[in-house]
């Protein structure tokens, strides 16, 4: 999702809240944390970020939530009480809002998979929300695989993308010789040494049919 310019109101300041309010303060317009208490480092991210609000409240479980809820794109329940969570959900989905619960997937409308990004390289890894860990584990392992070259490669791609549209019009056509810039030892080699200006040389070269 692009979360850029959206409202998120987060309840509850503990651990698993910190993780979702870190993840998703710097994409989103405004984040509003509603908690009695916030970690020390939710408060250190407040100071960094004006776009974080820390609401201090104690939320009971019987009171009407419609005024955290109504302007905000996306609802996440991340308290430490699991009816309260249910409150929060069912407010959320009562508005017709985006919601996140943490602590199960009951009236979760979206989850958040492990991710791991390197330059326009991103991975993300979900278990549908069984098992966070196996999914940080999962990001960490793969997140090894990663090399620079694959972070280059990315970027050989959107300039070859884009020269294969310029002058190919089948996509057959378009398909192959990005196949071939996908699988050529000479491409593969250059942006192992960082020459990635020569190596989109020949990436052209190899569309326009000159080798």
């Amino acid at each position: 999702m692009d979360l850029s310019g959206k409202s998120i109101v987060v309840f509850g300041g503990g651990a698993v809240a910190t993780r979702r309010v870190e993840s998703l303060v710097k994409s989103c317009g405004r984040v509003v944390v509603v908690s009695s208490d916030f970690t020390p480092k939710l408060l250190r991210l407040a100071e960094r970020h004006p776009n974080l609000n820390l609401t201090r409240r104690t939320i009971r479980a019987d009171e009407r939530l419609e005024e955290y809820v109504t302007d905000a794109d996306l609802v996440v329940a991340a308290t430490n009480n699991a009816r309260l969570n249910s409150k929060i959900v069912a407010a959320g989905r009562s508005a017709k809002k985006l919601v996140n619960r943490v602590d199960c997937l009951a009236g979760s409308s979206i989850i958040f998979p492990a991710v791991f990004r390197k330059g326009d390289v991103m991975v993300a890894v979900s278990t549908g929300g069984r098992s966070p860990l196996l999914s940080k584990n999962l990001r960490q392992r793969l997140a090894r695989m990663i090399t620079a070259t694959d972070v280059k490669m990315a970027r050989l791609f959107e300039y070859s993308k884009r020269l294969a549209f310029r002058n190919l019009s089948g996509e057959q056509d378009r398909r192959r010789v990005l196949s071939r810039v996908a699988t050529d030892s000479v491409v593969r080699d250059l942006l192992e040494r960082g020459s990635l200006r020569e190596a989109e040389a020949r990436a052209r070269r190899i569309i326009l049919g000159l080798d």
